[in-house]
């Protein structure tokens, strides 16, 4: 892929990433919630970065870039307001909540980056393990929503 190429596949990834965070709080908002709409955007955040694995062209960089962006922007932009929807109607404790699921952030940001450039270079180039590791990460965070929602509210369908 040339400079010019692997810029023009960001400039499109961000502008999907641009609509993705915002037509997934519209519906957040308008009818499943945050926590019910993170879910599904995090398994298909991981499903992008497993397809990935398997991209072998340039049309399928674009869309697999393109669908990641969009899913992993809803992701970013619905932290937040998950974060709150746990609260409940209780706000006292919210500014250290908050405080702590940053905190979880920062750490997996500042750690992820190294862990993954360790990868490549165990894979002697190759992206293999680091897109493992993405995967079963994001794997692993929809398998924790899904059990943080049941024991919020188990499977009733309710708005959160």
């Amino acid at each position: 892929m040339t400079s010019q190429m692997s810029l023009n596949l960001l400039i499109a990834m961000n502008t999907c990433n641009m609509l993705g965070r915002l037509i997934p709080g519209i519906i957040s908002d308008a009818c499943l919630g945050p926590l019910n709409t993170v879910i599904p955007f995090v398994f298909v955040s991981a499903t992008f970065i497993f397809s990935w694995i398997g991209v072998d062209s340039v049309t399928s960089i674009y869309l697999t870039g393109c669908f990641y962006g969009f899913a992993a922007a809803a992701i970013q932009s619905l932290y937040l307001p998950t974060v709150f929807s746990f609260m409940g109607s209780s706000r006292n404790n919210s500014p250290s909540r908050v405080g702590l699921v940053f905190i979880l952030i920062a750490l997996a940001t500042l750690t992820g980056a190294p862990i993954g450039g360790r990868l490549v270079t165990l894979g002697k180039g190759s992206y293999l393990y680091a897109q493992l590791f993405a995967g079963i990460s994001l794997s692993l965070a929809t398998a924790l929503f899904i059990a943080a929602r049941y024991v919020k509210h188990g499977w009733k369908s309710d708005k959160l």
